[in-house]
């Protein structure tokens, strides 16, 4: 067999695995992984097994992953991981897993957003407080120079500021986190009231 054939068969294997998380099929999933399929292949997207487990909120599926040796600080092609991917969808327990496994905090997009700003986005006020002990920078900006704050305070579900979120920051600005930090609740509460 020629190893263009070869790679092309891989490939294929590689492909079906990461449909089979994406269907939620362990049994498929496993007998690619005892095949020796590498787990970490990425679809065209850049997205691993462990990236769509993240995100569908597989807790068994990503779990089996890191179990198999799953990276969980790899790359799409957006820079997101799968903790992004999680904080983003709100899945505290796979955000706990994978900070467990060694995801990075702070790790940044292409468009330099970290996991915290995805959590604060979509207002997880628990996965923002689980981030944030974990050592999440705060006072880390995007591309347009927002903190996770200034996003829970301007997007926010159905587009209100999550005052869950924000309290959150709000008691560690109390434990004087840094100077940034307060500057960016003050424009949150400011926000906050000039919203309402």
């Amino acid at each position: 067999m020629s190893a263009s054939k070869i790679d092309q068969n891989t490939y294929k294997a590689e492909q079906t695995m990461i449909k089979d998380v994406k269907r939620g099929d362990y049994t498929a999933l496993k007998a690619h992984y005892e095949k020796g399929i590498n787990i970490n292949a990425k679809d065209n997207d850049g997205r691993t097994c462990l990236m769509w487990a993240s995100k569908m909120g597989d807790k068994f599926i990503v779990e089996k992953l890191l179990l198999w040796g799953a990276d969980c600080n790899l790359l799409n092609s957006d820079g997101r991981t799968a903790l992004m991917w999680a904080a983003k969808k709100g899945h505290l327990e796979i955000v706990k897993a994978l900070i467990k496994a060694g995801a990075n905090v702070n790790a940044t997009s292409v468009s330099y957003q970290t996991p915290l700003m995805f959590a604060s986005e979509f207002t997880h006020a628990d996965i923002v407080k689980l981030l944030i002990s974990h050592g999440a920078k705060q006072d880390a900006t995007d591309k347009d120079g927002f903190t996770a704050l200034m996003k829970a305070s301007q997007y926010g579900k159905d587009d209100k500021p999550s005052k869950a979120t924000t309290q959150i920051f709000n008691d560690e600005l109390q434990k004087a986190f840094s100077h940034k930090v307060y500057i960016c609740l003050l424009f949150a509460s400011c926000r906050l009231f000039f919203t309402k």
